[in-house]
């Protein structure tokens, strides 16, 4: 009998330099040193696996790091003497052996045994989400991207980009995902990786757009959510534009430039207001497909990669809106801007729910007709869909919010008179005019009613002059206008007693 199983809240489990919970490995392991070796959360080795330690010269500790979420076939062999890490959510099959470090051979007189190791200072590295195959070995100074396959039977001496297949001793790259068809192609040369590779760069699948201007505090948070999650991820770009911030901005964006690769920015000479800001990322960004993003807006654990996947199973759709008000976990195909504004309303306007496909925004001859209205985004959305009428609905709650409480801006003129504006623009589309009115008593109790009574009971600083105007402008017609006056006028009222 051998060595029984190590779990979570086994006594040996301690003797590691760390040991998650739900992990597991399984009997008849060796384990050459347990404080130099790192077992994330979630993780299952399989039975007779090696992790060696086989240099001390440098003192990095830990030297074999495996991480949250990996699933490790049995005779699997990690040998390390500098440094080896494996990325979470990686699929090992049996019998992989991986090794950042060989034997010297060169001295023909001094058996091999006893010439030492090639090198004490390489690092090997398995990208996250990875799957390699049975028999497959690694061996060097080797980096592994994201999402790569490694081919059973392979043997791998040299660095794999993100999203790759390899197959062959050596190993060469035979397949890539590619962001300009959205597919998985054939590479059949050292020409076309460099193009796909080029093509990443110049359109990565996906931007993330974020306008800021001083939320020095809220931006570096919502960096943090999305490098925790995508790192250096070649399909992606961050791309954030600084309306010329008077606050520490440029140094919280500066750190993340020196960290990744993967992100553009931009500042302006002055400020330029913040729907031309906006307008600003969706222009100057390269992605495919470009996602809005508020600057105080966080993506929760987990959620940009399960999004990236609706997105490429939805390639029919130019326009995919992300209804964070539902957690029914589920996606739904739609048709038209009727059913767009019953499935939006005014939550349209939310910029982090935003994605549309850049070859359908190209398309549009005046994309920014309602800029500095606040709702230019709304406009946008409508117009995808003149062309394009599929829209696919994502039902999830995938953000955290500061609760930053918005400035600057007349309630009644954005909430009533911009935000109608926009609707009526399209009536002459085929736009129902009977839903629009529909849609008018829904925001008239979900956001005019609720928030007008906010502003004015604590005293918020938003502008609502002229906000009688404007809603008798568009309400006067409607049966419930008189009832609804007078409600507006005893909230004014009431907060003037207080």
């Amino acid at each position: 009998m051998g060595e029984p199983a190590i779990l979570s809240d086994s006594p040996l489990a301690k003797l590691f330099c760390g040991f998650g919970p739900s992990s597991t490995i399984q009997e008849d392991y060796k384990i050459s040193n347990f404080t130099y070796t790192h077992i994330g959360t979630g993780t299952f080795i399989k039975d007779n696996c090696w992790l060696n330690i086989c240099s001390y010269e440098n003192n990095v500790s830990p030297k074999i790091v495996i991480g949250d979420g990996c699933q490790i076939g049995s005779r699997f062999t990690f040998s390390i003497a500098n440094k080896g890490i494996i990325e979470k959510n990686v699929i090992i099959a049996p019998n992989v052996y991986i090794s950042d470090c060989s034997h010297n051979y060169e001295s023909i007189g001094i058996p091999i045994m006893h010439q030492g190791i090639t090198s004490t200072t390489n690092e090997i590295l398995i990208g996250e989400n990875s799957w390699i195959g049975v028999n497959a070995s690694i061996v060097g100074d080797v980096h592994i991207g994201r999402g790569c396959v490694i081919a059973a039977n392979s043997f791998v001496t040299k660095n794999v980009p993100d999203y790759s297949i390899v197959a062959g001793s050596p190993a060469i790259i035979i397949k890539m995902y590619d962001t300009i068809t959205q597919k998985w192609i054939r590479t059949r040369s050292d020409i076309e990786i460099k193009k796909v590779l080029a093509d990443r760069k110049n359109n990565p699948l996906i931007s993330i757009c974020i306008p800021t201007y001083n939320r020095a505090i809220q931006l570096e948070k919502c960096l943090n959510s999305i490098y925790s999650q995508i790192g250096n991820d070649s399909l992606f770009e961050v791309f954030v534009t600084n309306n010329n911030s008077t606050d520490n901005s440029e140094d919280i964006i500066n750190k993340f430039l020196n960290l990744y690769d993967n992100l553009t920015y931009n500042k302006n000479k002055t400020n330029i207001g913040p729907d031309k800001n906006i307008a600003l990322t969706i222009e100057k960004s390269k992605g495919i497909y470009f996602i809005l993003h508020g600057d105080d807006d966080y993506f929760k654990e987990n959620t940009i990669y399960p999004l990236m996947d609706v997105i490429n199973k939805n390639t029919a759709s130019s326009l995919l809106f992300i209804n964070v008000l539902s957690n029914k976990n589920d996606v739904v195909i739609y048709n038209g801007i009727d059913e767009f504004l019953q499935a939006t309303s005014i939550a349209a306007s939310f910029i982090s729910s935003i994605i549309i496909k850049r070859e359908a925004f190209n398309k549009i001859e005046e994309p920014f007709k309602y800029v500095d209205t606040s709702f230019n985004q709304i406009y946008l959305q409508y117009n995808i869909l003149l062309d394009n009428p599929t829209f696919t609905l994502i039902n999830r709650s995938i953000f955290n919010y500061e609760g930053t409480n918005p400035s600057g801006y007349n309630f009644g003129k954005v909430f009533i008179k911009n935000y109608l504006d926009i609707l009526y623009y399209f009536i002459p589309y085929g736009l129902n005019q009977n839903l629009i009115s529909r849609d008018k008593l829904q925001i008239l109790q979900t956001t005019l009613l609720p928030w007008y009574r906010r502003i004015i009971e604590n005293k918020i600083d938003i502008d609502t002059e002229n906000y009688d105007d404007y809603f008798i402008e568009y309400y006067k017609d409607e049966p419930y206008f008189n009832d609804t006056l007078k409600l507006f006028n005893d909230i004014k009222d009431a907060a003037k007693v207080l």
